[in-house]
C-alpha cells in the first residue's frame, strides 16, 4: 500500500453537515409507533450517540518503529550524474513508524476549517497510522527530527478538526431532540386529522433502520426499547404550570418558616392542609388531601377533570432511610400516566444543611433514578426518574425541603 496525502479529500463542514442530514433522515424514517412510544430524551441520546463524530487521537505512548534494507532509485537525485538512460539504484534504509490512534479513520482525509493546514503523507491501515521515511546514510538525529516534524503537523491538523467536531457533538443531542419533537408533533397532528375523517384506520408498516456515513470502531448502539402497543396520546401538565404549583407550595412554606409561633406545633396532616389552601385558591380543578390514587394514598393530589396531573407527598425528615422510604412510597402511588410529582420534606432537626447535602445522593441511588436537572435553589431540587413499570415513562420529580419551626423545648425549674 502506498502513502496517501492527508487532510485533502473533503471539508470538515461538509462532513458535519452530511452527518446532521443522515441523522435527520434516520429520525424521519424511524418507526412511527416506536418513536411515539419511546421517551424523546432517550431517543435523542440514542441518535446523538449514533451520529456523533469520533475525533481522532494519536496514542504517542504506544508508537513503535521498524527498519528495513531497501534499494532506492537515485537516477534523479541532485549531485548524481549518469551517462545512460537506465535507472540506477543504491542501498538505503527505510523506517516505518507505527502510530496507533482512536477515532474515525476517515477524518485523516478531511480538511480542517482553519487556514494554514499542511498535508503530510502517510498510510492509514486499520487503527494505525504508518509514517515512512527512506534514504541513504541517514543518522538517528535526522530520522528522529523528520518524524517529529511530520507528527507535529498531523497533530496540528487534528487539533483544528477537533475545534469543529467538539461543538458539533456538544449540541447533537439537542438537535436530535428537536428533530424527534417536530416529527412527533406531525405524527400526532396527522393521527388527529385522520381520526376526524370518521373511517377505520388502516395499519401501514413503516421502514426501520438507518446507516451512518462515518465508520467508527466501536460497539454498535442499540435503540431504546419502546413501550408496547400503538401510541395513545394523553394530556400532560405543562412545565410552566408545574413550576407554578411548586412556587405556590414554596411561598406557603416560607410563610411557615417566618411564623414560628403559628406553625411550630403543626403535624404533617395540619401542614398538608395549610398547603392545600393556596393550591385550591389558584388552580381550577382544586387539590385534595388523602385522595386515593392508583396504589395508595397520597398527601396532595391535583386533578384536571378525571386526570391526576400533580401528586405530592409531605414528610418530616426522619433520616436517610425515612427519605428513601417516602420516595418509594410516592413512586408506588403513581399510575402509568402520572409524570409530575413532588416530595416535600419538612425538617425540625438542627442539621438542615446536612439534609440538603444528603438528598441528591439518596435520589441518585434509587433504581428508577435517571439524571439530575438544574436545581432551582439550594432547597428546591429537580430530578428525572422513570416509572417502576415502564422505563419510557419519565417522571419529573421535585424535592422541596423546608426548615419549619420547632416547638419550644420545655424548661425545668432547678431546685424545689
Amino acid at each position: 500500500m502506498e502513502e496517501e496525502v492527508l487532510f485533502r479529500k473533503a471539508e470538515i463542514f461538509d462532513v458535519l453537515a452530511h452527518q446532521d442530514e443522515e441523522m435527520l433522515k434516520a429520525v424521519e424514517s424511524y418507526d412511527a409507533d416506536s418513536l411515539l412510544n419511546t421517551a424523546p430524551e432517550d431517543l435523542a441520546r440514542f441518535f446523538a450517540e449514533k451520529y456523533r463524530v469520533d475525533a481522532l487521537k494519536l496514542d504517542e505512548q504506544s508508537i513503535t518503529v521498524e527498519s528495513h534494507e531497501i534499494r532506492v532509485n537515485i537516477t534523479d537525485y541532485p549531485g548524481r550524474h549518469f551517462h545512460d538512460s537506465q535507472d540506477h539504484y543504491a542501498p538505503a534504509t527505510q523506517f516505518i513508524y507505527h502510530v496507533p490512534f482512536s477515532g474515525d479513520r476517515v477524518l485523516f482525509f478531511v480538511q480542517p476549517s482553519t487556514g494554514g493546514y499542511s498535508s503530510p503523507t502517510a498510510m492509514v491501515l486499520g487503527q494505525e497510522l504508518q509514517l515512512v521515511q527512506s534514504g541513504e546514510n541517514l543518522s538517528a538525529a535526522q530520522v528522529k527530527a523528520a518524524f517529529e516534524q511530520v507528527l507535529q503537523r498531523i497533530q496540528t491538523n487534528l487539533g483544528y478538526l477537533r475545534d469543529s467536531i467538539e461543538p458539533f457533538n456538544a449540541k447533537l443531542e439537542k438537535t436530535a431532540f428537536g428533530y424527534i419533537d417536530a416529527r412527533r408533533k406531525r405524527l400526532l397532528d396527522m393521527r388527529t386529522l385522520t381520526e376526524s375523517l370518521g373511517f377505520p384506520l388502516k395499519n401501514v408498516g413503516q421502514s426501520k433502520g438507518f446507516s451512518v456515513a462515518l465508520q467508527r470502531q466501536k460497539i454498535d448502539v442499540a435503540p431504546p426499547r419502546p413501550s408496547a402497543g400503538t401510541y395513545e396520546p394523553e394530556p400532560v401538565l405543562d412545565e410552566s404550570a408545574f413550576e407554578e404549583i411548586l412556587r405556590s407550595i414554596t411561598n406557603m412554606a416560607v410563610v411557615m418558616e417566618r411564623s414560628p409561633s403559628a406553625f411550630a406545633t403543626m403535624s404533617e396532616e395540619d401542614i398538608r392542609w395549610v398547603l392545600l389552601v393556596p393550591l385550591n385558591g389558584s388552580f381550577e380543578g382544586g387539590a385534595s388531601g388523602e385522595t386515593f390514587n392508583f396504589g395508595g394514598k397520597t398527601d396532595i393530589l391535583l386533578r384536571a377533570g378525571a386526570r391526576s396531573v400533580f401528586i405530592a407527598e409531605c414528610k418530616f425528615w426522619h433520616g436517610p432511610s425515612g427519605f428513601t422510604k417516602a420516595l418509594g412510597q410516592l413512586l408506588g402511588y403513581l399510575s402509568w400516566r402520572d409524570t409530575k410529582v413532588a416530595l416535600i420534606v419538612f425538617n425540625r432537626q438542627k442539621s438542615f444543611s446536612a439534609i440538603l447535602s444528603a438528598i441528591p445522593d439518596l435520589c441518585s441511588k434509587h433504581p428508577c433514578y435517571e439524571r439530575t436537572l438544574q436545581q432551582q435553589s439550594e432547597s428546591s431540587l429537580r430530578f428525572i426518574f422513570h416509572s417502576p413499570a415502564d422505563s419510557n415513562r419519565k417522571i419529573h420529580l421535585a424535592v422541596l425541603a423546608f426548615d419549619v419551626p420547632r416547638s419550644p423545648e420545655p424548661t425545668t425549674e432547678q431546685g424545689s
